[in-house]
């Protein structure tokens, strides 16, 4: 099965942007694009029922699939000890 990191979506919708670090060579980081914070600022709460009902449709594989990818993702924007929030107060 070929995995396709969820973040290449993004890339390639002009949503995020990758440049490589100036204190080391090897790492590349990201950042949302001013497209991409709008996109995040708009962002319904239906898209969490949405994110919910898809995650149950996947096949096992598929699942740790997306699983493997988020998990890089959080550890990626440093957000891997992030307690989550509410969309909405």
């Amino acid at each position: 099965m070929v995995c396709i990191h969820p973040t290449q979506y993004l890339f390639d919708s002009t949503q995020m942007v990758n440049f490589p670090s100036r204190e080391d060579r090897r790492v590349v980081k990201i950042d949302l694009t001013a497209q991409g914070k709008e996109l995040v600022a708009q962002a319904p709460e239906i898209a969490q029922d949405m994110l919910v009902k898809g995650l149950d449709e996947l096949s096992n594989e598929q699942f740790i699939c997306v699983e493997e990818g988020m998990k890089l993702m959080a550890k990626v924007l440093g957000a891997e000890r992030l307690i989550p929030q509410p969309l909405h107060s």
